[in-house]
């Protein structure tokens, strides 16, 4: 899948089991280490012809009232952190847990997986800059949780939506309060006269568990009542109805 190239940041988000930009081609793009494994094979294969210099980093993702941030961790990490492909060649990163995960939690890091340039911006011989980044979501969790918990099933069951109005805008706001992160994709609002509100054609984004997200709207939806939102959740392939709060506006 052909992603958009940015200056500096390329989120690897919507493709279930591999992501291509330029002459990168990364699979899977969304690991997960379960509660029962100690790492996970990320696959970084050059499709080239001049050779690669990588870089691979682990960082903490954390959602909260300032939105989504990155931060240092020492929970995670990758290996090898630097690299060299060749052309037509693939080079395997392990994401290693180090540190044990709690019972029954999942903690979410991105891995940022940085194209590197030695080219006529760094001339000298260890001089380098920073040609490309991608970053992949990883999800690491602790005893008692496995495959079965991240189908869009049990996932949705921990899931709350409403509609809030703020500031003249409209906004859908989803919480979760289950044990596993949900990715939201082809999300829409199904109304009771049987038409539908696209919200999303393909990823919206993740909720975190026990974080509360919302995105903005581009207009404004007819009232909320009798409504059902309607997503693909995780790698399901099929869309998931999610229950509205019990007070669906703001």
């Amino acid at each position: 899948m052909h992603l958009r190239r940015t200056s500096w940041l390329l989120l690897l988000l919507v493709a279930p089991l591999l992501a291509k930009a330029g002459s990168v081609l990364i699979f899977p793009v969304n690991p997960r280490i379960a509660g029962d494994e100690k790492a996970v094979a990320v696959w970084i294969e050059n499709q080239g012809s001049a050779p690669l210099r990588i870089q691979a980093r682990v960082q903490a993702w954390e959602q909260g009232d300032e939105g989504e941030v990155l931060a240092p961790q020492t929970s995670v990490a990758g290996s090898p952190s630097m690299m060299q492909i060749l052309p037509g060649k693939r080079q395997m990163l392990r994401l290693i847990r180090v540190q044990p995960t709690p019972a029954g939690a999942e903690q979410a890091y991105r891995v940022l997986i940085d194209e590197l340039d030695a080219g006529p911006a760094a001339p000298q011989a260890n001089g380098v800059r920073l040609q490309m980044r991608y970053s992949v979501p990883l999800f690491v969790q602790g005893h008692g949780l496995g495959q079965a918990d991240t189908r869009g099933d049990a996932v949705a069951k921990g899931l709350r939506w409403r509609l809030q109005r703020d500031k003249g805008s409209s906004y859908l706001v989803v919480r979760n309060e289950g044990a596993v992160s949900a990715r939201l994709s082809a999300v829409g609002l199904l109304n009771p006269d049987g038409t539908k509100t696209d919200i999303a054609a393909g990823l919206l984004g993740y909720v975190h568990p026990r974080r509360q997200m919302r995105w903005k709207l581009p207009g404004a939806p007819a009232g909320s009542e009798g409504q059902t939102l309607s997503a693909r959740i995780n790698d399901d392939h099929a869309p998931t109805s999610i229950a509205p709060s019990p007070m669906q506006e703001e």
